[in-house]
């Protein structure tokens, strides 16, 4: 009987931030990696994949940007093979823009250390969207490795054109870094390749290792000493490249990935921590759709400084968080803190160019910017330290202490403690500015009337009526002529999962907050209707059920 032969790869999967903090796993990451290089460059092991990420590795060489040519040799010598993520990313939570950035980051970073060859490595994201094998194909990409979502497909596919492998028992075999005998050893590896058997060729795909593992002590000896004992297997540690060259027919296949019936793909993590959801989205629409699209525009047609080198530095910042885990929100609360405030550093990278542009284009003068390819009408937000004329219709909305932009963006002044003033943030409503524009304010373009209608339980204009009746918000499409009866209610539901899922409590009844007060609100130019909501949340809940102790929140 001729055995089946078993192409294994040495691999690590490697989350930069988890149930620990990016500080704490890249210290793990130095002792890994420095095991790796090592072993590599004596040939004690023929070859390494790295997790088909070049974030890991730049982590890496903040330490030890010594071992820069190094590492160049052993790719070149196609023993380590990087790339071509910057870092490892979901596709249903991050944008098509940040998905082709992250790409594009990971590969510049890899031909710099002389990679050639790549493989879409994404078998830790949860789903795949039907749409990245054209991303892929733009690249010039033709192979990917995929584990979640694949249900009971076989393991050598072609997703739209994109050889794909699937791994059926996932990214992680780790037996051999167990510390079990080795009899235990070798019936977990057979009964792990019979699995993958069953839906693969004469060729099988075995990863070697797991979520932030080093090699296997004596790894060559023990696939010896398993070859010595498997009857239907014969193993050889090669690479993933030679696996896809093996095969030679493929099951064609199209579409999403989303079947969890033979692994997890933990949908909860799409609600779970709705704050990093929120920063995602708007640092996202700052840097793609305002700061960068406004230096560019500006450069281009105003011979502005251009400022795309720190454009890509902020985007590049913002990639960071679409590490898989980072992006979930399955993280310690510690970690989740990190990752906010690197949040806050995009916004403020995001601001300051954006303003710099400004500033450097208009000064003092009153401008709008339509960075939209439609005509505008609506409200817009000034900031400036200095009074308004009448004839702008402003309306103030805050004040927060600052400095002027007069000072922060002259690069021959320095603000001192005296020159910290009132910054005052007004609303103006504009009309038909013309698509992509830069337009200086005159009283043309103020609108000087409105449709608003306020009344103590309802705001409206031509376009929607929002209202409260009956302890319900109702919203009216004046277009359709629709109504949308009690459209935002609150509502409470014991959660007894964990940080990636929603588990339900069985039997439980939900809880509804009730309207405490509402407020309609006239500024004129814009109006809001302030509703407060009270609801009482048991204090904790278990399986056993929730606690009748209570907590009344606001």
């Amino acid at each position: 009987m001729n055995k089946k032969h078993v192409i294994a790869y040495l691999q690590t999967h490697w989350d930069r931030e988890w149930y620990r903090e990016f500080d704490a796993f890249n210290l793990r990451l130095i002792d890994v990696f420095d095991e790796i290089l090592e072993k590599l460059n004596k040939n004690e092991i023929p070859y390494f994949y790295f997790d088909g990420q070049t974030a890991a590795l730049e982590d890496y060489l903040t330490f030890y940007p010594r071992k820069k040519d190094l590492i160049k040799k052993l790719i070149n010598d196609q023993k380590l093979d990087i790339g071509p993520f910057y870092c490892s990313t979901d596709s249903f939570l991050t944008s098509g823009e940040l998905y082709i950035r992250n790409l594009t980051e990971g590969l510049k970073t890899s031909k710099y250390f002389g990679e050639n060859n790549f493989i879409a490595y994404i078998p830790d994201s949860f789903g795949h969207s039907g749409k990245i094998p054209n991303v892929l194909k733009s690249f010039g990409l033709n192979k990917s490795v995929l584990w979640r979502g694949l249900g009971n497909l076989p393991s050598d596919l072609d997703w739209s054109g994109i050889k794909t492998t699937y791994l059926i028992q996932g990214y992680f075999q780790d037996f051999l870094t167990a510390q079990i005998p080795f009899e235990k050893k070798s019936e977990g590896i057979k009964h792990y390749l019979d699995k993958i058997g069953e839906k693969s060729g004469n060729t099988i795909l075995l990863p070697i290792g797991g979520d932030h593992l080093g090699i296997p002590d004596r790894v060559k000896e023990q696939i010896e000493s398993l070859n010595n004992v498997l009857q239907d297997y014969k193993i050889s540690l090669s690479s993933p490249f030679d696996y896809f060259n093996s095969v030679k027919s493929r099951t064609k296949v199209s579409g999403e990935f989303l079947d969890s019936s033979l692994n997890f793909i933990l949908p909860g993590v799409y609600s779970s921590r709705l704050d990093l959801k929120r920063e995602l989205a708007l640092n996202a629409w700052a840097v793609t759709r305002i700061t960068e699209p406004l230096q560019s525009l500006s450069h281009f047609f105003l011979n502005t400084k251009s400022k795309q080198t720190q454009c890509d530095y902020t985007y590049k910042l913002l990639i960071k968080n679409l590490a898989h885990d980072s992006l979930y929100g399955c993280s310690t609360d510690k970690t989740n803190r990190d990752i906010l405030n690197r949040y806050k550093r995009v916004e403020t990278l995001s601001d300051e160019i954006t303003n710099s542009v400004k500033y450097s284009l208009f000064g003092d003068d009153l401008c709008v910017f339509n960075l939209s390819n439609f005509e505008f009408s609506g409200c817009v937000e000034i900031k400036t330290e200095n009074p308004l004329p009448k004839w702008l219709g402003a309306k103030k909305i805050k004040t927060q202490k600052g400095f002027s932009e007069k000072l922060v963006y002259n690069t021959k002044a320095v603000p001192i403690t005296e020159d910290y003033t009132n910054i005052h943030s007004y609303l103006i409503d504009v009309k038909n500015l013309p698509p992509f524009s830069f337009v200086k304010l005159n009283k043309d373009n103020i609108n000087k009337t409105n449709n608003l209608k306020i009344t103590q339980n309802s705001i409206e204009n031509e376009f929607i009526k929002i209202s409260i009746l009956n302890n319900k918000i109702n919203i009216k499409d004046k277009i359709s002529d629709r109504e949308y009866k009690n459209f935002i209610s609150v509502q409470d539901l014991a959660d007894i999962g964990d940080s990636y899922n929603f588990g339900a409590l069985k039997n439980d009844k939900p809880i509804s907050a009730k309207i405490k007060s509402f407020k309609s609100i006239d500024k004129k130019i814009f109006a809001k209707l302030n509703v407060t909501f009270e609801i009482d949340i048991p204090k904790n809940s278990t399986q056993r059920g929730r606690s009748k102790q209570k907590n009344k929140t606001l």
